[in-house]
């Protein structure tokens, strides 16, 4: 019953991030999403990590369909969001003048 619920809020967190434009790059999404789905901080990253463990090497991001996630993209991913924007492309935090919280 435990991994069925696991599964399930794994599938909610794929919709709801897919719905809200809410990015896994910006600090305080994860803690937004366990206030969300009353779960801790751990167990949602637990879940991100299933979820783009799930989505294998030849495949994509589940949630923007861009670059194939490989073992590098998760080892980036694993250790924050500057070496995951990194990976993806994306500018740095200081490139974009841009504040980093959530909105």
């Amino acid at each position: 019953m435990r991994q069925f619920r696991a599964e399930l809020r794994r599938i909610e967190i794929v919709r709801f991030l897919a719905g809200s434009g809410m990015s896994l790059f910006v600090r305080g999404t994860q803690r937004a999403l366990a206030q969300r789905f009353g779960v801790s901080e751990a167990t949602i990253s637990r879940d991100l990590e299933g979820i783009l463990a799930e989505r294998g090497r030849s495949r994509c991001c589940p949630l923007c369909g861009a670059k194939p996630l490989d073992e590098e993209g998760v080892r980036a991913i694993k250790e924050g969001h500057e070496k995951s924007r990194r990976w993806f492309g994306l500018p740095d935090n200081d490139q974009n003048g841009e504040d980093d919280e959530p909105v």
